[in-house]
């Protein structure tokens, strides 16, 4: 703790502001880590906003800059007496969205929504749903504080990064709260670009795997992490062929998939014949995506299709319209008695 305390600002008022920001996410750790905790989620988005806020605060006050709204006579607004600071998002507008990373952006625009959303709401669903922006959130203000003030978080104060372990079964939300905010965040998610998405920096996700040590009393890591940036091409092959073996099926939603209806329009300017019934028939046959009230509607053949848990349909790859081209042009036409609802 001396050590972390030693590199603090000279300047009385950032340093207090840097200070807040430390405490307030060892707090949010704190509360995140606590088994018994249940409005775990809330607790740990609302000191972490906090945390954040006060961090961009320490860099504007550190650079002169006035973080406070103003009237358009130039006077400042006030609450309850007091100067009404920048929130979050103005402060990462302030700062600048490229220069803190788009990505990052995104994590701090989900949980600054997030917290007003559930700040009087008790949602333990939301936990497992959450968890990788949890930890990116975490991670990136780490960074933040090490690369403005040369602070190491957690790490010159003895602690470290805590690793959250859900269960791969899905936690099915039971009140219409919970499901409400779930959808919002789903929604959040499908809005962002696939390179976001991706990005460690907005969601940081990770699978444990067995690691044999060298001897018995070999003093290896239990975990550790590895970068996509360090490793080679074949580390970076193997490590994306075993993270697919044990994702997570659901994706963000592209602006480019189609629904029903699209796909059998396409199909139909090459093959007239083809209607929704033949549509419906096609992916029961090829096995494209679970029947309507399987226990596990996102296990789709993902090559061509992803379930949308937010509208709880749906929706298809352009190419899977070739694919049932290449089928239909083959002599099936997907006949059969018994229409499907699609």
């Amino acid at each position: 703790m001396s050590g972390f305390l030693g590199k603090l600002p000279r300047k009385i008022s950032v340093k207090e502001l840097v200070l807040k920001s430390v405490e307030s996410s060892v707090l949010a750790v704190e509360v995140y880590n606590k088994p018994t905790v249940q409005f775990r989620t809330g607790a740990y988005a609302s000191l972490m906003v906090i945390a954040w806020t006060a961090a961009l605060h320490a860099v504007f006050e550190r650079e002169g800059v006035s973080y406070y709204y103003k009237k358009r006579n130039g006077r400042f607004e006030r609450i309850d007496g007091d100067k009404r600071a920048w929130e979050l998002l103005e402060c990462v507008k302030k700062y600048g969205v490229e220069k803190i990373g788009t990505d990052v952006a995104a994590n701090l625009r989900l949980f600054a929504k997030l917290r007003n959303k559930i700040e009087h709401r008790q949602m333990a669903t939301l936990d497992a749903h959450v968890a990788a922006e949890c930890q990116a959130l975490l991670l990136n203000l780490k960074n933040f504080l090490s690369e403005e003030f040369g602070i190491e978080l957690l790490g010159d104060m003895g602690l470290y990064i805590p690793i959250s372990v859900f269960s791969a079964k899905r936690v099915i939300p039971q009140s219409a709260e919970e499901k409400a905010v779930i959808q919002f965040v789903d929604k959040f998610r499908a809005s962002l670009d696939p390179h976001v998405w991706n990005g460690t920096n907005y969601a940081f996700r990770a699978f444990l795997m067995p690691r044999i040590g060298n001897h018995q009393n070999s003093s290896d890591v239990t975990i550790e992490f590895l970068k996509l940036e360090g490793m080679t091409n074949a580390q970076k092959e193997r490590a994306t062929k075993l993270a697919t073996m044990i994702r997570d099926r659901q994706v963000p939603m592209r602006g480019d998939l189609l629904k029903p209806k699209a796909v059998v329009q396409q199909v139909k300017e090459h093959h007239p014949e083809f209607t929704m019934n033949r549509f419906a028939n096609a992916w029961k046959a090829l096995c494209i995506r679970p029947i309507n009230g399987a226990e596990d509607p996102s296990a789709t053949n993902t090559r061509f299709c992803h379930y949308d848990p937010v509208d709880e349909d749906y929706r298809y790859e352009p190419e899977y319209v070739e694919e049932l081209c290449r089928h239909l042009e083959a002599g099936n036409d997907f006949t059969c008695p018994d229409p499907v609802n699609a």
